[in-house]
């Protein structure tokens, strides 16, 4: 017998697998369905997130890098420019 609609209810199937269950009972026993690598949407939506906080996170990272740098460079030319005013100041003397 066919089924109206099979081949749209086997692409839904194929995209949610909600449709089928995991496990089909019938009179015979217990059947459990092979599920075969399907990345449901709330798989791929939180491997979306965790890819989103990564770089968020390592942004955050570079970012915090930059500062450090941008405060030791500010240290080290406060640092060369006393340094050529004591100079001065000697050569002075």
């Amino acid at each position: 017998m066919i089924v109206p609609y099979e081949e749209e209810l086997n692409k839904i199937a194929h995209i949610d697998d909600s449709i089928d269950p995991e496990v089909l009972r019938d009179a015979s026993g217990i059947i459990k369905q092979k599920t075969a690598n399907k990345h449901t949407v709330r798989d791929r939506t939180k491997e979306n997130m965790q890819l989103k906080i990564a770089k968020f996170k390592e942004e955050q990272k570079e970012k915090r890098h930059q500062e450090r740098l941008a405060l030791l460079r500010k240290i080290l030319e406060d640092k060369k420019r006393r340094h050529d005013e004591l100079l001065d100041i000697l050569k002075k003397t």
